[in-house]
C-alpha cells in the first residue's frame, strides 16, 4: 500500500511537469521525481509512457495540442534555445509564413544539430523572449526584426507587419524607432514594410 502511494505522488509530480511541457518530459526530469533509470524503462516498456527519442517520452493519454512540434524542440534544446524568425511568425499569426522548418535562435557556442531544424547564432535579451508551455519563443517585436534581416520575402514582411499592428501586437512609432538600430538593408526593409502596411499608428 504504502509503495503504490509512492507510485502515485511521483506520477503527480511527473504530471505536473508534463502540464507545462504538452504532455512530454525528458529522462532526467523523471530522475527528478524519482523514477530510477529501471523504472523508466518498465513504464516506457509497459506503454505507460511513449518514447518519442531518446531522453524524452509522453504520456500517450495526453491530449493533442496546437504546438507540440515547439514544445519537443524547446525540450531537445533546453533553455538556450528559443523559436524565432519563420516560426515564430507563424506562432504569432503573422503573415500566412508556413516554414517546412523550425527556426530556432542559439547561442554561438550551442553544438547540437538536428534534421529539419535551422539554427540561427546570436544573443537575446530577455525582453525578446516570451516563456510559452514547453518552449521559449520571441517577442512579435523581435520576430519581425529577425525577419527584417533575414530572406523573408518583402511581400511576406510586410504582411507580418500588418498583421502585427492589426492585431495589436506591435505599435508602429516603435518599429520606426527600432530601425535606427539596424543594419542598413535590414532597416531599409523593416521601414518599407511598415509605410506599406497602411496601418495609423
Amino acid at each position: 500500500m504504502k509503495s503504490a502511494g509512492i507510485e502515485q505522488d511521483r506520477r503527480r509530480r511527473l504530471a505536473r511537469i508534463a502540464a507545462g511541457q504538452a504532455g512530454y518530459f525528458t529522462s532526467r526530469q523523471a530522475s527528478s521525481v524519482g523514477y530510477s533509470t529501471r523504472l523508466q524503462h518498465h513504464h516506457a516498456s509497459r506503454g505507460n509512457w511513449r518514447r518519442v527519442e531518446r531522453g524524452i517520452y509522453r504520456f500517450p493519454e495526453w491530449p493533442p495540442g496546437d504546438h507540440e512540434g515547439l514544445a519537443l524542440i524547446g525540450l531537445w534544446s533546453g533553455p538556450e534555445g528559443v523559436i524565432s524568425h519563420d516560426s515564430a511568425l507563424e506562432f504569432h499569426g503573422l503573415s500566412d509564413v508556413l516554414p517546412d522548418q523550425i527556426h530556432l535562435t542559439v547561442p554561438p557556442g550551442f553544438r547540437k544539430r538536428r534534421d529539419h531544424v535551422v539554427l540561427h547564432k546570436g544573443d537575446l535579451q530577455p525582453s525578446d523572449i516570451v516563456d510559452q508551455a514547453g518552449f521559449r519563443v520571441t517577442t512579435p517585436l523581435r520576430t519581425i526584426v529577425d525577419a527584417a534581416g533575414s530572406a523573408l520575402s518583402p511581400e511576406h514582411l510586410e504582411a507580418a507587419v500588418h498583421d502585427g499592428l492589426r492585431l495589436g501586437l506591435l505599435r508602429k512609432p516603435r518599429l520606426l524607432d527600432l530601425a535606427l538600430e539596424l543594419p542598413r538593408e535590414a532597416a531599409v526593409r523593416r521601414r518599407a514594410a511598415v509605410k506599406a502596411s497602411g496601418n495609423p499608428a
